[in-house]
């Protein structure tokens, strides 16, 4: 199942009526695959590093923004307990 797929799915989900947490975990699930996939190629990308197929490039980083969507998906665990 791609990514795509599985979001659309998690979307609908969304829309239940009478489920006021179920967006931000819908949310966070979303940004959890989001970051798996962030992962799985990071270690596409090393291998092709390691073969001389890729360079790397300087660029700018948000570290808040990177800490943030980083610590998000273990807020809603946080509130859940």
């Amino acid at each position: 199942m791609g990514l795509e797929l599985l979001q659309d799915e998690l979307e609908k989900l969304a829309t239940i009526p009478n489920m006021p947490n179920l967006q931000d975990i819908v949310h966070d699930t979303i940004k959890s695959c989001e970051t798996a996939l962030s992962i799985v190629n990071d270690f596409l990308t090393f291998d092709k590093l390691e073969g001389g197929v890729l360079q790397l490039e300087k660029c700018e980083l948000d570290v808040q923004a990177f800490i943030t969507n980083t610590i998000q998906p273990f807020h809603v665990q946080v509130r859940c307990y």
